[in-house]
């Protein structure tokens, strides 16, 4: 019987690590942003990068999280890069689906 449960448990354990939308890292991703949205939760940039390829969880959408301490920083880094045609580099730290997450950013 506790064999049967540990293993039980152990092939759970197994099946729940492949089963998360989230995964986090750490890539900068370089381009000019496009277009600006904002919505509830976050603050979204769309870049125009190189060969119109896309970030790392497979879109082009940046997303600024409001929770993030220099979300109002952050956010009037990209609306001031948007209006003078400027390139941002970005630091993606996590896909929510194909949303790629940032924690910070630098205009060039």
């Amino acid at each position: 019987m506790k064999k049967n449960m540990l293993m039980g448990i152990l092939l759970l354990a197994i099946a729940g690590s492949f089963s998360g939308s989230a995964y986090a890292f750490d890539i900068w991703v370089n381009g000019k942003p496009t277009v600006i949205y904002t919505d509830l939760s976050d603050v979204v940039v769309v870049l125009q990068q190189a060969g119109n390829q896309a970030g790392p969880c497979g879109s082009s959408f940046y997303h600024i999280q409001r929770s993030k301490t220099n979300f109002k920083e952050f956010s009037t880094l990209a609306q001031q890069a948007f209006i003078y045609g400027r390139s941002l580099a970005f630091d993606v730290t996590a896909c929510v689906g194909l949303r790629n997450i940032l924690s910070h950013g630098a205009m060039y």
